[in-house]
Protein backbone atom coordinates (compact mmCIF):
# COMPACT_ATOMS: atom_id res chain seq x y z
CA UNK A 1 0.00 0.00 0.00
CA UNK A 2 1.33 3.44 -0.91
CA UNK A 3 0.74 6.42 1.32
CA UNK A 4 1.16 10.01 0.22
CA UNK A 5 1.99 12.71 2.73
CA UNK A 6 1.87 16.44 2.10
CA UNK A 7 3.58 18.09 5.09
CA UNK A 8 2.94 21.80 5.43
CA UNK A 9 6.24 22.61 7.13
CA UNK A 10 9.79 21.35 7.49
CA UNK A 11 9.19 20.34 11.11
CA UNK A 12 6.16 18.27 10.08
CA UNK A 13 8.23 16.62 7.32
CA UNK A 14 11.04 15.81 9.79
CA UNK A 15 8.55 14.32 12.25
CA UNK A 16 7.15 12.05 9.53
CA UNK A 17 10.68 10.79 8.75
CA UNK A 18 11.34 9.75 12.37
CA UNK A 19 9.24 6.59 12.08
CA UNK A 20 10.48 5.35 8.71
CA UNK A 21 13.64 3.98 7.19
CA UNK A 22 14.85 6.64 4.79
CA UNK A 23 16.79 6.41 1.54
CA UNK A 24 19.88 7.48 3.49
CA UNK A 25 19.64 4.47 5.82
CA UNK A 26 18.46 1.77 3.40
CA UNK A 27 21.83 1.00 1.74
CA UNK A 28 23.54 0.79 5.13
CA UNK A 29 20.98 -1.72 6.41
CA UNK A 30 21.73 -4.02 3.48
CA UNK A 31 25.51 -3.59 3.63
CA UNK A 32 25.60 -1.58 0.42
CA UNK A 33 26.74 1.79 1.75
CA UNK A 34 30.42 2.76 1.62
CA UNK A 35 29.75 5.39 4.33
CA UNK A 36 27.70 3.61 6.98
CA UNK A 37 26.65 0.26 8.42
CA UNK A 38 23.51 -1.15 10.01
CA UNK A 39 25.26 -0.96 13.39
CA UNK A 40 26.11 2.71 12.83
CA UNK A 41 22.47 3.47 11.93
CA UNK A 42 21.26 1.74 15.09
CA UNK A 43 23.86 3.56 17.22
CA UNK A 44 22.90 6.92 15.71
CA UNK A 45 19.20 6.27 16.36
CA UNK A 46 19.91 5.21 19.95
CA UNK A 47 22.07 8.31 20.56
CA UNK A 48 19.37 10.58 19.10
CA UNK A 49 16.69 8.97 21.29
CA UNK A 50 18.89 9.39 24.39
CA UNK A 51 19.56 13.05 23.54
CA UNK A 52 15.84 13.78 23.10
CA UNK A 53 15.03 11.99 26.35
CA UNK A 54 17.68 13.91 28.31
CA UNK A 55 16.50 17.23 26.84
CA UNK A 56 12.88 16.44 27.74
CA UNK A 57 13.86 15.57 31.33
CA UNK A 58 15.85 18.80 31.71
CA UNK A 59 13.07 20.95 30.26
CA UNK A 60 10.57 19.28 32.57
CA UNK A 61 12.85 19.92 35.56
CA UNK A 62 13.43 23.63 34.79
CA UNK A 63 9.80 24.37 33.87
CA UNK A 64 9.33 27.86 32.37
CA UNK A 65 12.72 29.21 33.48
CA UNK A 66 14.78 30.72 30.65
CA UNK A 67 18.11 30.54 32.49
CA UNK A 68 19.29 28.12 35.14
CA UNK A 69 22.67 28.22 36.89
CA UNK A 70 24.14 24.96 38.13
CA UNK A 71 27.48 24.00 39.61
CA UNK A 72 29.76 24.72 36.65
CA UNK A 73 27.00 24.84 34.03
CA UNK A 74 24.37 27.19 32.69
CA UNK A 75 21.18 26.14 30.87
CA UNK A 76 19.52 28.61 28.49
CA UNK A 77 16.04 27.69 27.28
CA UNK A 78 14.41 30.75 25.73
CA UNK A 79 11.40 30.67 23.41
CA UNK A 80 11.81 31.43 19.70
CA UNK A 81 8.75 32.86 17.97
CA UNK A 82 7.36 31.46 14.73
CA UNK A 83 9.13 32.90 11.67
CA UNK A 84 8.66 32.85 7.93
CA UNK A 85 11.47 30.88 6.30
CA UNK A 86 11.37 31.08 2.49
CA UNK A 87 8.53 28.75 1.43
CA UNK A 88 6.96 27.96 4.81
CA UNK A 89 6.45 29.26 8.34
CA UNK A 90 8.78 27.69 10.90
CA UNK A 91 6.92 26.86 14.10
CA UNK A 92 8.05 28.46 17.33
CA UNK A 93 10.37 26.37 19.47
CA UNK A 94 12.33 26.44 22.68
CA UNK A 95 16.01 27.14 22.07
CA UNK A 96 18.05 24.92 24.38
CA UNK A 97 21.74 25.19 25.28
CA UNK A 98 23.95 23.86 28.04
CA UNK A 99 27.17 25.81 28.55
CA UNK A 100 30.17 25.04 30.73
CA UNK A 101 30.97 28.05 32.89
CA UNK A 102 34.59 29.21 33.02
CA UNK A 103 36.23 29.33 36.40
CA UNK A 104 37.03 32.80 37.68
CA UNK A 105 40.73 33.55 37.92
Amino acid sequence: MTQTFNPSSESEWLQLRVFDITSTESPALFGLSPWSTARACAAAQYADDEKKSAKAELLLAIGDAEKVLLDGFRISASMRAPAEVKAYIRAGFRDFRITTMKEKA
